[in-house]
């Protein structure tokens, strides 16, 4: 087991390394689907190949491998449903002198429902995510054994087949490494309880490596409720105060579960000589503020000598894991 071992510490070291070149805030779309490859050794085998080709005996013993398919939608902020239907097989084939042939196919079908937690979320700067996350359902076991003897008659063939279905649970964690918001690698280990003697008691660790594409509408981490003009009119005579008192109120709400930080950098084009920030204003959740915008104007305002319309340009920025920034004018 040491080999799957090391892969899933060669992803989180890759997502490390890769970490800070890449701009993500977790799982954001609501929902996914996603495809793993996984390592559970259902046999209690070491996997081995040998092959003596004086005598003509072979023998490939792959102790459990195989694919999962899964579905995920969020249930509410960093809290995921996930559904998975997966097989993990071992195969065990001998061919020797005197016997011809024999092959075992060991083979585990789970069919699982639970929930994902996305840990830290956006708090984590970067694209590598932990999550933990645990679930129950069926498992379907099948064991199939056919062997052929020297002579290769009919009653040199014997086959076995047994079957059971056992419900178990299952536990563990992993980490999502998002490229994108729409696409993320992914390493989980997992532990099993699964018990179905007299076959066998297939409890065990699991450790998978896979990817998944996302779609869906983005969590959103606040919501502008209203931008209130302060003052309508501006006059160049006071043109320094407008440096401190607000020409506007954006009001924000935090929607995330934890702090954010928010701040407005604003300028009035052709009259400002340039941006002034409000400074990060921090939110805890759910808590909804009004931003003041103020802004610098500088000796175009002195030279204006009529009435004019202008625009204020907005740049919202919040702060979380990452800087998420929005256009706004008024």
């Amino acid at each position: 087991m040491k080999y799957p071992v090391y892969i899933f510490i060669s992803i989180i070291i890759a997502g490390l390394l890769f970490d800070e070149q890449v701009e993500a805030q977790g799982i954001v779309r609501a929902q996914g689907v996603g495809l793993r490859v996984s390592f559970w050794n259902i046999s209690g085998r070491r996997s081995t190949i040998n092959v003596d080709t004086q005598n003509g005996m072979s023998s490939v013993d792959l102790s459990g491998i195989g694919p999962t398919f899964y579905y995920f939608s969020r249930a509410y902020r960093d809290l995921f449903l996930e559904t998975s239907l997966g097989i993990v097989s071992s195969i065990r084939t001998d061919h020797s002198s005197s016997v011809n042939s024999s092959v075992q196919i060991e083979s585990i079908v789970p069919f699982l429902v639970g929930l994902r937690y996305d840990l830290l979320s956006t708090r984590l700067s970067g694209a590598l995510h932990p999550y933990i996350g645990a679930g129950v359902g069926p498992y379907s076991a099948f064991n199939l054994a056919t062997t052929v003897t020297a002579d290769g008659s009919a009653n040199g063939v014997q086959e076995k087949i047994e079957s059971t279905m056992e419900y178990g649970w299952y536990a563990g964690g992993g980490v999502n490494f998002t490229l994108a918001n729409w696409f993320a690698l992914n390493a989980d280990i997992k532990y099993h309880s699964v018990n179905m003697q007299p076959i066998r008691n297939y409890s065990g660790v699991e450790l998978g490596l896979g990817f998944s594409f996302m779609w869906g509408k983005k969590r959103e981490l606040y919501e502008i409720k209203q931008i209130q003009v302060v003052v309508d009119d501006i006059y160049p005579a006071y043109h320094q105060i407008y440096t401190t008192f607000p020409i506007a109120l954006v009001s924000v709400k935090n929607l995330a579960g934890y702090p954010i930080e928010v701040n407005i950098r604003s300028v009035v084009k052709g009259y400002s000589p340039g941006a002034k920030d409000s400074g990060f204003i921090k939110l805890g959740s759910g808590e909804m503020q009004d931003i003041p915008v103020t802004v610098y104007f500088g000796r175009q305002m002195l030279e204006n000598y009529k009435s004019n319309t202008v625009i204020l340009d907005m740049e919202l920025e919040v702060r979380a894991a990452t800087t998420l920034r929005e256009r706004l004018n008024v």
